[in-house]
């Protein structure tokens, strides 16, 4: 609380509940129902009726805002005592997480498609691609199975094409084991009737080491089975 009306640039909208200048206080009420959450206040003190007049020595001995909380009809206007500059911290870091839980929830998907026999430079401009991509998108990366892709990949393997897609050098397992510290696996990768597909979504830092993560993913099958599938990190 100040004798002067702050300037700084974050107080240029004042709040409306805040009283910042303590020649305000004159415009309250005469009585005014007092928060005072400082630890060191005595139990009864926490929360009391007390005169306007009382308001200054509070607010200087105190060092501290006075925020109104409510105007209950018929009673004494709430006023809590709080840091308003910390107060405002944790609003905005409130707001900043609501907004991240908002764009996680809306997020659009991109599409990044590869060949089975596609070079290693080229997968890595793609991988690059990709890592700009995840900050505001997720990305499905797939092999489109037309039939010389088809070929490619059953010719190659010697497999079942639901069996080759779990093969290590599956390029799609590729592309997850180089992005292992930047994306996720999310949902199945999906073995369809014209593509081979899997769902990545930007990984959330924990400070942990992330390279096993990509392990036991599952492979969705054109029936609707799955069937066991590693992802390993190269």
């Amino acid at each position: 609380m100040r004798n002067q009306r702050f300037s700084k640039p974050e107080r240029e909208a004042k709040d409306e509940n805040l009283i910042d200048d303590i020649r305000d206080i004159r415009l309250l009420p005469d009585r005014v129902r007092i928060i005072d959450p400082r630890p060191d206040v005595a139990e009864h003190l926490k929360n009391r009726i007390i005169p306007r007049g009382e308001l200054y020595d509070l607010v200087q001995e105190s060092n501290l805002d006075l925020y109104c909380v409510g105007k209950p009809e018929g009673q004494p206007p709430v006023y809590k005592l709080i840091d308003y500059g910390k107060f405002k911290f944790e609003e905005q870091k409130r707001k900043r997480e609501m907004e991240r839980k908002q764009r996680e929830n809306h997020r659009t998907t991109k599409e990044i498609q590869f060949s089975p026999n596609i070079g290693e430079h080229d997968i890595d401009v793609k991988v690059g691609h990709i890592r700009d991509l995840l900050d505001e998108h997720d990305v499905r990366i797939y092999v489109k199975l037309n039939r010389h892709n088809r070929f490619l990949l059953t010719g190659r393997y010697r497999h079942p094409l639901e069996a080759a897609v779990k093969q290590e050098d599956f390029v799609l397992r590729r592309v997850a084991s180089k992005l292992v510290d930047d994306a996720m696996p999310f949902g199945l990768m999906s073995v369809g009737a014209e593509s081979v597909s899997l769902l990545l979504r930007k990984r959330v830092q924990t400070g942990k080491s992330s390279g096993a993560d990509l392990t036991s993913e599952r492979v969705k099958t054109p029936q609707g089975g799955e069937a066991n599938a590693e992802l390993r990190s190269a």
